[in-house]
């Protein structure tokens, strides 16, 4: 990851611990990017999106994690994904 996305990270974590409605919605965004980056085989993209979202997921307590998109469904993201490139 470069410096400017990495800044961009820091930023999304800072505002997704003071904000909730906008901790789920940039998970949602993750996890659609995620998507998209495996569907037109972007290996770098979808590796950089997938780690936004597994932070952004790490940061919710427990209780909070949302319905729609769960560790599991992450665990199943990456499989896809080594299926695609091989192992990250």
């Amino acid at each position: 990851m470069n410096n400017e996305f990495t800044n961009y990270l820091e930023e999304v974590k800072r505002s997704a611990l003071n904000n909730k409605k906008f901790h789920y919605m940039m998970t949602d965004r993750a996890r659609q990017d995620v998507g998209y980056y495996l569907r037109i085989k972007s290996k770098e993209k979808t590796l950089e999106w997938l780690n936004v979202v597994e932070m952004l997921l790490g940061l919710f307590d427990k209780k909070d994690i949302p319905e729609w998109y769960t560790f599991d469904d992450l665990e199943s993201d990456k499989q896809r994904f080594n299926k695609l490139f091989g192992a990250a």
